[in-house]
């Protein structure tokens, strides 16, 4: 695979998932631009990744704020820097909690990074893509959006909303040659995973994963790069399970 002369921007990049993406999709030749609300570690991962010759860039974006996403759009797609594609990979939830327990002000803050942030920056990105009549989007969802998860109501809501808005855009963008593809990964070791799952929980997981292990980062930074190949262009509206098989649907 072979991503040079491409260019894509990554959400989320300053750690785990996002982080692993941009790394992969540079060491495959790309030019990639983080966006995180995380500014010291955005610019520690943009910072490392040009020490070993990738380029990689860092941007400040919070997707809380209209005016941050805006910049970041107006910055990204200037005339001078084009944008092949865009991974959708910041995220955020709020920990287990029974539903009729949860503080609606914590479902919009979910909803708002896990996917009005996100249609926001998409509705930016795809402009120019539309002008050029080629791009490139993939959506990171999660197996809670597929499957569901009890105690993470507004997180699973939000990730389902993600599939289904990422079916919604390939339809209406497929006719321009713009493929849109989502991934929802099952367990992964990153940071956040650490701080949200106890030590047991994750060797329940561990045990009913027929591969019999939690993924990393890497797996799913190996399968954005396949759906933003320019050799997969006939894949499109598509949800790829990442998850050793834990949560297959027959």
């Amino acid at each position: 695979m072979n991503l040079k002369g491409k260019s894509f921007v990554v959400t989320g990049g300053a750690s785990g998932i996002g982080k692993a993406c941009a790394r992969h999709l540079a060491q495959l030749g790309a030019s990639v631009r983080i966006g995180d609300r995380d500014t010291t570690g955005g610019e520690a991962v943009a910072g490392t990744a040009r020490d070993e010759g990738l380029d990689v860039d860092f941007m400040e974006l919070d997707l809380e704020i209209g005016g941050s996403i805006d910049q970041f759009i107006a910055d990204a797609t200037s005339a001078n820097v084009g944008v092949d594609g865009l991974v959708n990979c910041a995220g955020w939830d709020a920990f287990d909690q029974p539903f009729l327990l949860n503080d609606p002000k914590q479902w919009e803050r979910v909803i708002q990074i896990n996917l009005l942030g996100p249609m926001r920056l998409t509705q930016g990105m795809l402009r120019p893509m539309q002008e050029r009549r080629a791009g490139r989007i993939v959506n990171i969802s999660s197996e809670a959006g597929r499957v569901g998860t009890a105690l993470h109501c507004a997180y699973t809501a939000a990730k389902g909303g993600m599939i289904a808005l990422t079916k919604a855009l390939a339809r209406e963008f497929g006719p321009l040659q713009i493929t849109v593809n989502c991934i929802a990964p099952g367990p992964i070791e990153t940071p956040f995973m650490r701080r949200a799952i106890r030590d047991a929980d994750m060797s329940a997981m561990v045990a009913a994963n027929p591969i019999q292990r939690v993924g990393d980062p890497d797996d799913i930074a190996r399968a954005v790069a396949f759906f933003l190949d320019a050799a997969n262009s006939y894949i499109t509206g598509q949800t790829l399970s990442v998850s050793g098989g834990m949560t297959m649907i027959g």
